[in-house]
């Protein structure tokens, strides 16, 4: 008890124990899958998943936006039960209103073109070079329509945390993050596999609906559905297209591999990718925590004046993270020559595949946190050569995957990565202002 108490003391405690619980629950969930699921199950199960994820082009950086617009919006108003006060004539609070107004229909929209991935994944796999027999289709359809569900309960997360309830916000997200993951775990343990992958997005409805309806149903219903005033074209696009660049490339990278390996290689070599892949990135998203907490005080210095003391920071924080994120590979590795033989060790990449899949993934967070650093000045420098990189990687992979696949795939990335990184950081080097 004052462990957790501990934790949801400060905002600071319960947004790493956020992460924490990410991290945590979704290597539970792999190392799960590789129980309970067969090598082909697998595959589809992680080729899903990234299919899912094209969602998020219905979104390009937009939920980000949402969290500084909203804290703007919320400037001079307060919460008071099941209500929004304004302290001087009314006119924020109809503002504030118009936006969350504005944001419900926005992504209820988005959750009802999401239902297009359903024949788009039936041709996808109906094509894809898999032979094996999976029951595939239901928990496809499953899957969707819970990411349509989520989508305004996406949005509102946005707005709950710019209008400062940043504490309630992180502790809504582990709720649905511990909600989600038990619930796929059961259905794992009891045969209902792929239909787990529907419930991380589900939970986020169920959580999210169900605190607004309990705190601020009134509100809700009295306000929010009305006519909204709010004109993205004119306040929020010329910020988010300045973004959208770098949210796209992201996607790329993190969510095109696998579909492309399983549709040249098949399922089982794609569930070796999948889980590689979602190891390194865990991986590295802890290691790159180090990044994301200098970051306020990073930008915070330089909008100071204080460029060099912010840019020192910046390199030792990004130095740290690198070295932790290769040496968690090192031991990924390590790990998988310890179990070989075993039947564990056919569900990931050997070990000199990991090696080098770290290696890019190093690169990866690596030129993230430079976009993060270029972003503190209000530039945007690598947007459009990381879009170049991604975007060669998926016409090339194309070519090469069929013909060499994964190892194709794995070291395709590491060169256009390597070549990348040493653009990104001859840009840094040269950067001052």
């Amino acid at each position: 008890m004052k462990f957790l108490k501990w934790c949801f003391e400060s905002i600071a405690h319960v947004v790493a124990l956020q992460k924490i619980v990410q991290a945590l629950t979704g290597l539970v969930t792999a190392s799960l899958v590789t129980i309970y699921l067969t090598p082909d199950e697998q595959g589809y199960f992680f080729t899903m998943g990234s299919l899912l994820s094209s969602y998020i082009l219905l979104d390009l950086g937009l939920s980000n936006l949402l969290i500084q617009f909203s804290a703007r919006s919320f400037t001079g108003l307060s919460w008071h039960k099941q209500e929004i006060v304004d302290a001087s004539d009314g006119q924020k609070k109809s503002n504030f209103l118009d936006l969350v107004s504005w944001t419900l229909r926005w992504y209820a929209f988005a959750g009802l073109a999401t239902f297009l991935l359903i024949p788009i994944g039936y041709i996808y796999f109906h094509f894809a070079k898999s032979t094996v027999d999976v029951a595939w289709q239901l928990p496809w359809i499953a899957i969707v329509s819970s990411v349509a569900l989520s989508m305004p309960a996406i949005g509102l997360l946005s707005i709950l945390e710019g209008a400062e309830k940043i504490r309630v916000t992180y502790t809504l997200r582990i709720a649905h993050y511990l909600l989600g993951a038990i619930v796929a775990w059961m259905l794992l343990i009891q045969g209902h596999g792929l239909f787990a992958q529907s419930m991380a997005p589900l939970a986020i409805a169920v959580v999210v609906i169900y605190w607004l309806k309990k705190h601020y149903g009134t509100l809700l219903k009295n306000h929010l559905f009305n006519k909204s005033n709010f004109n993205w074209k004119l306040h929020v696009w010329p910020q988010q297209k300045r973004v959208t660049v770098s949210w796209f490339s992201n996607y790329l990278f993190l969510h095109v591999p696998v579909p492309v390996v399983f549709y040249f290689s098949g399922a089982r070599i794609a569930g070796k990718m999948g889980l590689s892949m979602v190891v390194a990135n865990v991986v590295g998203a802890i290691a790159m925590s180090w990044v994301t907490a200098a970051t306020p005080r990073i930008t915070k210095l330089i909008a100071q004046g204080d460029v060099d003391e912010g840019r020192a920071l910046f390199e030792r924080s990004l130095l740290t993270a690198v070295f932790l994120l290769l040496i968690g590979g090192l031991a990924a590795s390590g790990l998988t020559v310890l179990i070989h033989g075993y039947s564990l060790s056919e569900r990931i990449l050997n070990p000199s595949q990991l090696i080098l899949l770290f290696f890019v993934f190093a690169l990866f967070h690596g030129i993230n946190a430079l976009i993060v650093y270029f972003r503190a000045f209000k530039k945007e420098p690598l947007a459009l050569p990381s879009l170049i990189a991604t975007s060669s990687i998926v016409v090339i992979g194309c070519f090469v995957v069929p013909l060499y696949s994964v190892n194709g795939a794995i070291c395709l990335m590491a060169i256009v990565y390597s070549l990348f990184s040493f653009y990104a950081w001859r840009l840094f080097k040269g950067f001052t202002s």
